[in-house]
């Protein structure tokens, strides 16, 4: 698949920092809205966005945006986007909404409409998924009756690098850690001392960095298990 629009979010005031960890990664980037940045490209793209982006949160692919002002024009929405193309048959779909001055109220009764939506889309009409694959996010936002439906290929979140067995409270997350070292300016050309460095976050980050390891390195992603995505787009990030 070339042409895709890739979604990228990430914490609100770090927009200027994706654009250019994208621009460093050959991708032209537009902010779409606080916390979210636009950019178009492939499915190795997607691959490599995901194995080497340092400070976002995910990485989405957008697969529809139009009108959903009730809970017929949001099913309609939904159900035109190719989901037996984009799915593997036997995905478990989680589908997240979000309402933003919608006149839709409800996002428990938005994601019951939207998951209907999609197994219609996959299996037919009154049909059941086998639900017996990976889980796949399926981000709806809703803001001012225009609804995006994303696709997220990231999984866990980000800043779950693979080198924490687990988190405490009042840790500095990885992807904001490292947000802030690239906000410095810091390549590791020089040194750098975290003199309130409690458990040891900012430095390992910024060790990452100067050495040059992608944050990704040492986890999975949802989208690994997308067909059209492949196997050798992953090996090449």
């Amino acid at each position: 698949m070339a042409d895709l629009r890739i979604v990228v979010t990430c914490a609100f005031g770090l927009e200027s920092v994706i654009k250019r960890e994208l621009m460093g990664l050959g991708c032209e980037p537009t902010v779409h809205s606080p916390g979210r940045v636009d950019t178009t490209g492939s499915a190795e793209t997607v691959a490599r966005l995901n194995v080497w982006l340092r400070s976002a949160s995910r990485v989405g692919v957008l697969l529809g945006e139009g009108d959903a002002a009730d809970f017929d024009q949001l099913f309609e929405l939904v159900r035109a986007c190719d989901w037996k193309s984009l799915l593997p048959a036997d995905a478990a779909p989680v589908v997240r909404v979000r309402l933003r001055r919608s006149t839709i109220d409800s996002s428990r009764s938005a994601q019951a409409v939207a998951m209907r939506a999609i197994v219609d889309a996959m299996v037919g009409r009154g049909e059941m998924l086998p639900e017996t694959g990976a889980r796949f996010g399926i981000d709806i936002t809703v803001l001012k009756d225009t609804a995006s439906v994303v696709l997220d290929t990231s999984g866990e979140a980000l800043h779950r690098r693979g080198y924490r067995t687990r988190s405490l409270p009042g840790q500095l997350k990885e992807n904001l850690a490292a947000a802030i070292i690239q906000m410095t300016g810091w390549r590791g050309d020089r040194p750098l001392i975290d003199p309130f460095c409690g458990r040891g976050t900012i430095v390992i980050e910024a060790a990452m960095i100067a050495a040059g390891i992608a944050p990704g390195w040492n986890r999975g992603f949802a989208g690994e298990h997308l067909p059209w995505v492949g196997e050798s787009a992953w090996t090449e990030a």
